[in-house]
């Protein structure tokens, strides 16, 4: 399936966004949720860091936009996009489709979070590994 242009997805008036109350229930906070009725389609929209230059992905809102897709009721094409701003004025960065990002994603734990488990991503949409503690334990520091 081609995939659809989303860059002035914020600008089309076809597309309706979920609640904060329906996004929580549904583990897709702090992501937001998009869908266009007419086109069926469903964004997962992940906001840029506050604190920093990555994109947090939510991994049960990634499973709920792929469960849709695979169900092909509602939305028969998914997709990720990568967005600045604030939620209320979100600037579209780029995107991809939910099974190429969840293909970034395959074989990386996610990371457990206040908000549930979630991957970091960069801003070309490539997956950060978690950091793994490989140091050797020294001698004189040894615990037993």
């Amino acid at each position: 399936m081609k995939q659809r242009d989303l860059s002035e997805m914020f600008a089309d008036a076809g597309f309706r966004f979920f609640s904060k109350r329906d996004r929580l229930k549904n583990g897709i906070f702090p992501n937001l949720m998009y869908y266009h009725e007419v086109h069926k389609v469903g964004v997962l929209v992940v906001m840029q860091s506050q604190s920093g230059e990555d994109y947090p992905i939510a991994r049960d809102g990634i499973r709920y936009l792929k469960a849709a897709q695979d169900k092909g009721t509602k939305v028969v094409q998914g997709y990720v996009v990568f967005a600045t701003g604030d939620q209320a004025n979100p600037e579209y960065v780029c995107h991809d489709t939910v099974d190429n990002t969840l293909k970034q994603l395959n074989g990386e734990p996610p990371r457990e979070g206040r908000m549930g488990p979630y991957w970091w991503m960069t801003g070309d949409m490539t997956v950060i590994a978690q950091e793994r503690n490989t140091r050797p334990v020294e001698a004189a520091k040894a615990p037993f």
